[in-house]
């Protein structure tokens, strides 16, 4: 006769993104850095997918600050975010451009294992291909 399956060590398996961490405060120099960081990410969106309007590349820079870790003092306030701009997003018969993100990874991964790439360029490249892998999650 077959012993039935216990999966009780799976009832308390703890998933980093669901953590409340301890909140963040947000500087100024914080808040220059995601600025900057966004219009970076801005410039190499408009060279992965050129044919992006400017509020369809709105909505995308939108959607990825919403994601990510950079100015939220917390993950419950990060998630909350997300889940308020793709309400807003829907509610306004839009959503962010897959396939533009889809292009932003492609090429932040193509400028990562370029071997003739100066070190500030990889590692930007490196950087943002971790903040465009987060938003495609």
């Amino acid at each position: 006769e077959d012993m039935p399956l216990d999966y009780s060590k799976w009832d308390h398996l703890e998933d980093d993104e669901d953590e409340v961490v301890a909140p963040r405060q947000l500087t100024p120099e914080r808040q220059a850095n995601h600025d900057q960081s966004l219009a970076l990410i801005a410039e190499w969106v408009r060279e992965a997918d050129p044919r992006l309007s400017a509020d369809e590349l709105t909505l995308l820079i939108g959607f990825i600050a919403s994601q990510h870790h950079g100015i939220h003092p917390d993950n419950l306030k990060r998630h909350m975010e997300i889940a308020a701009f793709m309400e807003k997003a829907a509610a306004q018969g839009k959503e962010p451009s897959l396939h533009a993100l889809l292009a932003l990874t492609s090429l932040c991964k193509i400028r990562a294992d370029q071997a003739d790439a100066d070190a500030d360029t990889a590692g930007q490249a490196s950087r943002m291909l971790g903040v465009a892998t987060g938003a495609l999650n």
